[in-house]
């Protein structure tokens, strides 16, 4: 005997598929204290949590009549979230520059004055 799970469908989101106001609304509410825990796990900076939650509904809520039931909404709303604050992250990487291995600089001969005021060369 073989199982197979049907897709649940959400009313919720189907609500939303219809355009209902209200219905994005509750979605939001039911769905953005978790999510918001997620993204902060992520990037570790509240402000920046709240970005990526806000970006991460505003692309599902765009991309939400493609939603195909495959996954739960939950599910596929946290994978968002969690590809949103990768590339927060990834945007917040600093180019290092090693300065002792390269010649990007030259050295001049500038007299510098020491602590004891003597001038060195």
């Amino acid at each position: 005997m073989e199982l197979t799970v049907l897709p649940h469908h959400d009313e919720l989101v189907e609500r939303c598929k219809r355009g209902e106001a209200a219905g994005y609304k509750e979605l939001y509410q039911r769905y953005a204290k978790a999510m918001f825990n997620t993204c902060l796990r992520i990037v570790n900076n509240t402000a920046e949590a709240e970005d990526v939650l806000q970006e991460s509904f505003t692309e599902a809520f765009k991309n939400l009549q493609g939603f195909e039931y495959r996954t739960s909404f939950g599910g596929w709303l946290k994978q968002i979230c969690i590809n949103r604050s990768i590339n927060q992250l990834k945007k917040r990487r600093v180019s290092w520059i090693d300065i002792d291995g390269t010649d990007s600089y030259e050295r001049t001969d500038e007299a510098v004055v020491c602590r004891s005021g003597q001038i060195e060369r």
